[in-house]
């Protein structure tokens, strides 16, 4: 098998973030429309990252990545927010 396993981390309405894993997230980018909201604290229980939870991206958006054929592993990770 020629597979490769890449990430693409973004975090979605916010900064540069490195999670307790050692993973480096983007700031927002990619991304077409919608308003980028950011809160000062927020409980996320049973989290090893909550810090990621404090931004999102709202209202209608998208994000485009070029890529190449192939099959794809999509994680989303979401939480209510409350501005």
């Amino acid at each position: 098998s020629n597979s490769t396993q890449a990430e693409i981390l973004i975090n979605a309405g916010g900064k540069r973030y490195r999670d307790t894993a050692g993973r480096k997230w983007k700031k927002d980018t990619k991304f077409i429309g919608g308003s980028p909201v950011v809160v000062k604290r927020l409980s996320v229980p049973n989290s090893a990252m909550p810090k990621i939870y404090t931004s999102a991206r709202v209202g209608k958006s998208q994000y485009a990545f070029t890529l190449p054929n192939g099959a794809y592993i999509v994680v989303l990770r979401f939480a209510e927010i409350d501005t």
